[in-house]
Formats: C-alpha cells, sequence, structure tokens
C-alpha cells in the first residue's frame, strides 16, 4: 500500500517539475532571438530523446535480470 502512494506521488513531483522546466524554457525562449531558439530548441529535443533511450534501455536491462530466491533481481 505504501508503495503504490509512494509511486503515484513521485509521478506528480515529476510531472510538475516537467511542467515547470517546460515553462520556464518557453519564457527563455520568449527572450532570445529566432536562430539562437531554433538551436535550443533541437538541444533541448536531442537531450530529452537521449534521455528516454536510456531510461529504455535501463527497463529492459532490469527486465533481463534474473529473479533470486525471494523474488528480487
Amino acid at each position: 500500500m505504501f508503495g503504490i502512494h509512494f509511486a503515484a506521488v513521485q509521478l506528480v513531483v515529476s510531472l510538475k517539475a516537467y511542467q515547470e522546466e517546460a515553462r520556464i524554457f518557453d519564457e527563455l525562449c520568449k527572450s532570445l532571438p529566432p536562430d539562437v531558439v531554433v538551436a535550443l530548441r533541437e538541444a533541448r529535443k536531442k537531450r530529452q530523446e537521449e534521455a528516454l533511450q536510456h531510461q529504455k534501455n535501463l527497463e529492459v536491462a532490469r527486465e533481463g535480470r534474473s529473479l533470486n530466491f525471494w523474488g528480487n533481481r
């Protein structure tokens, strides 16, 4: 039961942090010249894609590990 609540709180906190980062980034982009904004958006998109791929790789690696006697990885 505690694990479910903890996971839900972590999800909400992560979502809020993502939204806040996106808001701050958009405000920054409004104050910069268009050519700089394009470069920043491309770099941010690349970082996000790399982070997502890394997370997927971690999930695949975790699922590939065998369980021990107690069911832990």
